[in-house]
């Protein structure tokens, strides 16, 4: 439950401490004063919308604390492990923090571990259930009044399998529908990609293969322009007269004529010689590659025409010669891929099997729903017994939809009937403001019997209503305070006479700001509080005696 709320430089709040206990927690004060902005700081340390505007006038930054002890929480204290957010065994609590800059930008903390805010709204949802003031408003909504029945009959996990049905055949859906748009210009595209590959399997040859094709095809065309190449070069070498090797052997002739030798010459004699060696075993070396020399003229012009035939294909498909054989891999692949889809009554199977499986899990959110919708009716009836709706009748219609949804096949409706012999109708036409308000409370009554939270937040909830229901309402409010620890902010006297803590929110004017303030009230100042709530301008010694009379009876 909630311990312990640090505010810092929120809307009009410059610095507040405040500690919680079990039971039924009331916050009263002037209009204006700030009662909701508590709440709305505490719904801030959980997780919700982040304002710059929400910084206090002449401040940086904004910061909202909250404490948390989690001691009974299993499945809060599981989930803080599994994240490596726990405080430790021996500190069974959960520290909520949450920082706004004047730019607008927040971080938020777990324990003093940064975290996003995800995780953060994954850790508040085990927390704290707030119900706005507002509530019996959206109460006329039929998504509302579908979410509120899921809720009391815990039916998220059940709705996620239906979304994810649903999609799933939307999905197969979409894939049937485009396979009946494009069945019409499939065998179209199918024959023609067959007599593609027919032309490109006529011609196509692998990727190593070709690079083997166009090395044997440059050989064979140059053939007999390298052949006379090399023998004009054997014969400038060393089979023509007055050949390179002839004049070598001949300048080494001469030099053996010398009458004597001279060891300065012996190094150049040396390099002729030598010379003479290599350009003999270059010959040899030449002679054997022209005898390699292949001449085939009916090789050449079957590998002419091959060649011919793969730049002419290359043109067509506009791709170089050595990419034909990936461009045949590609239609193959294009060829399985329409034979696929040629067989519509695959996907139509899909869709048939997908739709199939979404009327199943719908069908058991509507058993659901209906199970949980009477014994909700049942409850609520009872509880607007107790809230001075004597006759008052409250049923919940589960209608099928015409039409699948992600949310099932059902459309919820929430009726009441105002006195005994009318018909139950739908609560939008037939109940008033304070009717409204008194059915959203008793549904958020009900609500709370099935939450797994351990603190439940009433803002402003008794709104259109007074006299003898008000003292209802705080009783109810009281009772749900020895299961819960409840928060709740009143405007009226016999609500907050029921309280088992009690804070008075006020106002404090100085010279250039407002400030709100709140205290904790003992007993006497009580009394004051409750007859301030009771009276007009003057408190009198009649408003006084009522105000503890008031309390009295809450404690019996």
């Amino acid at each position: 439950m909630l311990r312990s709320l640090s505010i810092r430089n929120y809307v009009i709040v410059e610095s507040l401490d405040l500690e919680f206990d079990a039971g039924l927690t009331v916050f009263t004060g002037e209009t204006g004063a700030g009662k909701s902005i508590l709440i709305d700081a505490l719904s801030l340390a959980l997780g919700g919308r982040a304002d710059a505007s929400a910084i206090r006038q002449g401040a940086t930054r904004s910061e909202i604390a909250a404490t948390f002890d989690i001691t009974s929480n299993h499945h809060l204290n599981t989930l803080l492990h599994e994240m490596g957010l726990s405080a430790g065994e021996d500190e069974p609590i959960c520290l909520l923090r949450r920082l706004i800059d004047n730019q607008g930008k927040s971080r938020a903390f777990i324990n003093g571990s940064s975290v996003t805010l995800g995780q953060l709204k994954d850790v508040a949802q085990y927390l704290i259930n707030i119900h706005g003031q507002h509530a019996h408003q959206t109460l006329q909504l039929s998504a509302t009044q579908r979410q509120l029945l899921d809720s009391f009959a815990d039916n998220f996990k059940l709705i996620e399998k239906v979304s994810n049905c649903y999609r799933d055949w939307q999905d197969k859906s979409k894939q049937f529908e485009n396979w009946q748009l494009r069945s019409a210009t499939l065998e179209q595209d199918k024959q023609r990609i067959i007599d593609e590959i027919k032309e490109l399997e006529n011609v196509v040859i692998a990727p190593d293969e070709w690079v083997e094709f166009n090395e044997q095809h440059s050989r064979l065309t140059y053939a007999l322009q390298v052949l006379n190449l090399n023998q004009q070069v054997m014969e400038s070498l060393g089979e023509g007269a007055d050949s390179a090797l002839e004049r070598i052997e001949k300048a080494l002739s001469l030099l053996q004529e010398m009458p004597y030798e001279d060891a300065k010459l012996k190094p150049s004699i040396e390099l002729i010689h030598s010379s003479a060696i290599q350009l003999d075993e270059a010959l040899i070396g030449i002679r054997h590659f022209i005898h390699s020399i292949e001449l085939d003229d009916s090789r050449l012009q079957a590998m002419d025409e091959q060649m011919a035939q793969l730049l002419h294909c290359a043109r067509r498909f506009r791709v170089g010669p050595e990419n034909l054989w990936q461009l045949l891999q590609t239609r193959i692949q294009e060829l399985n891929s329409i034979e696929l889809l040629s067989s519509g009554e695959d996907l139509e199977k899909q869709q048939k099997k997908a739709f199939d499986d979404y009327l199943h899990v719908a069908g058991l959110l509507t058993e659901k729903r209906q199970k949980a919708a009477q014994l909700l009716s049942t409850i609520i009836t009872n509880t607007l017994k107790d809230l001075a709706l004597g006759d008052g009748r409250f049923t919940i219609e589960i209608m099928r939809l015409d039409e699948p949804t992600m949310h099932g096949m059902d459309q919820v409706t929430f009726k009441v009937s105002t006195h005994e012999k009318q018909l139950p109708q739908d609560i939008a036409k037939v109940a008033s403001g304070g009717e409204l308000s008194r059915i959203s409370l008793a549904i958020q009554a009900a609500l709370s019997q099935t939450a797994n939270v351990p603190t439940l937040i009433f803002d402003e909830v008794d709104t259109g209503i007074g006299g003898r229901v008000a003292e209802i309402v705080g009783r109810l409010l009281k009772e749900l305070g020895k299961t819960f620890q409840v928060l709740c902010v009143t405007h009226l006297p016999q609500v907050a006479s029921c309280g088992h803590h009690h804070f008075q929110v006020m106002k404090k004017t100085n010279t250039d700001e407002v400030v709100s303030r709140v205290e904790y009230l003992t007993l006497d100042q009580r009394k004051n509080e409750i007859a301030r709530m009771l009276g007009g301008i003057e408190i009198t010694a009649t408003t006084l005696q009522h105000a503890q009379e008031m309390l009295d009876m809450a404690r019996e």
